[in-house]
């Protein structure tokens, strides 16, 4: 869903997979594959930060939200739909 939100711009906060020991191996493959079969096209699609080692996460998300022009604030139409 958070996915999809990003897709859609409803969002554009940073989004990770906490990929310890391989956890999200499959999904991550799966995004790949529904990308390169033509389900997910190139310009709407989502590259998730994958970070493997959990102590590097928060680290990961704050670089990459210092990146994003995202608000800080909930958007508040995406708010009211809630």
């Amino acid at each position: 869903e958070i996915m999809t939100w990003a897709q859609l711009g409803h969002h554009r906060k940073p989004i990770v997979f906490a990929n310890v020991k391989g956890f999200w191996d499959p999904m991550l493959a799966l995004i790949e594959h529904m990308s390169e079969e033509g389900f997910i096209h190139t310009a709407h699609r989502v590259k998730p930060l994958v970070v493997n080692d959990p102590e590097a996460i928060v680290a990961a998300i704050m670089v990459a939200g210092s990146s994003v022009d995202a608000p800080t604030e909930g958007v508040q139409a995406v708010i009211d739909k809630m």
